[in-house]
């Protein structure tokens, strides 16, 4: 388990950075000098929903899915 969450912390630090990276080469190619403007904004929301999924994200629960439910025959006499 503390693998998992250690591997979590490590993607979450890489996807920051490459976030920082890309907003500042757009900064920087459109002349702003806070940010990246508009588009800026929107690769720092994708950044905050790329970590929030990454920390959800629960590789255990795929495997203890109980799928007997799925195994119900369906009544066709109608």
């Amino acid at each position: 388990m503390r693998k998992i969450n250690f591997m979590k912390v490590i993607l979450i630090i890489v996807v920051f950075i490459v976030g920082a990276m890309l907003i500042t080469i757009l900064g920087q190619a459109t002349g702003h000098t806070k940010g990246g403007g508009p588009i800026g904004i929107v690769i720092t929301v994708g950044i905050f929903a790329a970590a929030r999924a990454i920390w959800r994200y629960n590789p255990e629960s795929e495997q203890t899915k109980d799928t007997t439910a799925d195994k119900q025959s369906l009544d066709k006499n109608s």
